[in-house]
């Protein structure tokens, strides 16, 4: 009877490790699916890593990033900026319905000071944006899919200033403009060509007021440790993108021009939407901060820490919710003189021949013990019956009917059982509580 009143130490149970696996693997599924959408816009028509595949045939040093640490700008000659997000100043809003995602006009969310700063730091090519989701989704170019014009000058607006250009399109499908090459003369083909009409612009392909790729200024700015003053913006991404560097003589272009354009080092494919460049030994972004250089913590990959870290939190607060009250400790001087208590009226009614409710008090006893053990005490002064019958429903085997049954037989037992059919009716008891609570 001692033994089955001495409080039980909680043990760990296997709910919690099988709720630890779960959390794992959601957080798992959680970070897969955003770093597969990133792969996916990439390896889509409308991404670049056809380009750096190109490159590498060439043997023309280049590499793809995608942010979480930090590069030594001194080693880039140029950065391909591919723009994704028409206004950095409004967030994507997520589509609800298949045409809303067809037609969605912004893949990613990008910070405003972040392409303000990024063509500050390195010789940079800004990839205007062209095609809505549609186009990267069902791998088909038709004019209802390209983002309107309007879009696209916020776009650009964001990069070179505020309308300070326009965008237009060619009147026909398929437009061919010539490239002087190191071989002879080279063909470039675009289809449903974007062009750009900007003041402070030079052309490098196309003419003034149709340039595909333009010398532009960057805004008047007071950073003091600015090291560009000029921008490379193309207006039109089919020139360098998976789709487009199949048609004419447009990879062979890139090879010879992209590598004059910037400066000596590797060329950068830049998918991040942070500065990660630092010059010499700090970081290349030592401009004023703002509450959008704290926010950055916030934004992917770290967002996926502060999930984790957030259903964690609420996992824990709500085992510990189930388990409240005290930690049992050692048994107190009212315990102990509650053990006496009991010890003595048990030798009385063995005394008295009381066999049968002996077992009854008993089993009452054990039953309130598995209760405290698993829930804490607040179980067991409750309803403790209710609890246990809980686990055995859990642990499965029909176990809770034939705890059902067993306390039925012990109740029922006449005040002057025999010993034996006292004892059987403990061990079947003890047998199925340490099934259920895995108890030694």
């Amino acid at each position: 009877m001692s033994d089955a009143a001495s409080p039980v130490r909680p043990g760990i149970r296997p709910e919690a490790i099988i709720l630890g696996v779960v959390a794992v693997v959601l957080v798992a599924i959680f970070w897969y699916v955003s770093s597969e959408r990133q792969v996916q816009l990439r390896r889509s028509p409308s991404g670049f890593d056809g380009l750096h595949t190109w490159f590498a045939a060439q043997d023309i040093e280049s590499r793809t990033f995608t942010g979480g640490w930090s590069l030594d700008a001194d080693e880039i000659g140029l950065r391909i900026l591919p723009l994704y997000d028409t206004d950095p100043n409004t967030d994507r809003e997520p589509p609800r319905t298949k045409e809303e995602l067809l037609f969605q006009i912004d893949e990613n969310d990008i910070f405003p000071w972040v392409v303000e700063r990024k063509p500050e730091i390195v010789p940079t090519l800004v990839v205007l944006p062209k095609w809505r989701s549609g186009m990267r989704l069902a791998g088909v170019g038709h004019p209802a899919l390209r983002i309107p014009p309007e879009n696209v000058e916020t776009a650009l607006g964001s990069v070179i200033g505020e309308r300070r250009s326009a965008i237009s399109y060619a009147p026909r499908p398929f437009t061919d403009f010539a490239y002087d090459g190191p071989d002879g003369p080279l063909t470039g083909r675009l289809y449903a060509a974007q062009y750009i009409e900007g003041r402070f612009c030079e052309p490098i392909i196309g003419e003034p007021g149709q340039m595909i790729l333009a010398d532009c200024r960057l805004p008047v700015s007071d950073r003091q440790n600015r090291a560009q003053n000029r921008v490379f913006i193309l207006s039109d991404p089919d020139l360098l993108n998976n789709h487009g560097l199949r048609l004419g003589d447009n990879a062979a272009i890139a090879a010879d021009l992209l590598p004059t354009l910037g400066r000596e080092g590797s060329i950068l494919i830049d998918y991040s939407d942070g500065v990660w460049l630092f010059s010499g030994t700090g970081f290349a972004d030592t401009g004023e901060r703002t509450w959008d250089d704290l926010w950055q913590f916030f934004a992917y990959p770290f967002s996926v820490l502060w999930a984790s870290a957030g259903f964690l939190m609420i996992l824990a607060l709500w085992r510990a919710s189930l388990r409240n009250g005290p930690i049992l400790g050692e048994a107190s001087s009212s315990s102990a003189q509650k053990s006496v208590a009991i010890r003595a009226r048990a030798r009385l009614m063995r005394l008295a021949g009381q066999d049968g409710a002996l077992v009854s008090d008993y089993a009452q006893t054990r039953i309130a013990a598995v209760a405290a053990h698993a829930y804490g005490p607040s179980a067991a002064q409750a309803n403790p019956e209710a609890v246990v019958l809980r686990l055995a429903r859990a642990s499965g085997q029909g176990r809770e009917a034939t705890l059902k049954a067993t306390l039925a037989r012990i109740r029922a037992l006449p005040s002057h059982a025999t010993a034996g059919d006292a004892i059987a009716e403990v061990d079947a008891l003890e047998h199925l509580l340490s099934e259920i609570s895995h108890e030694p």
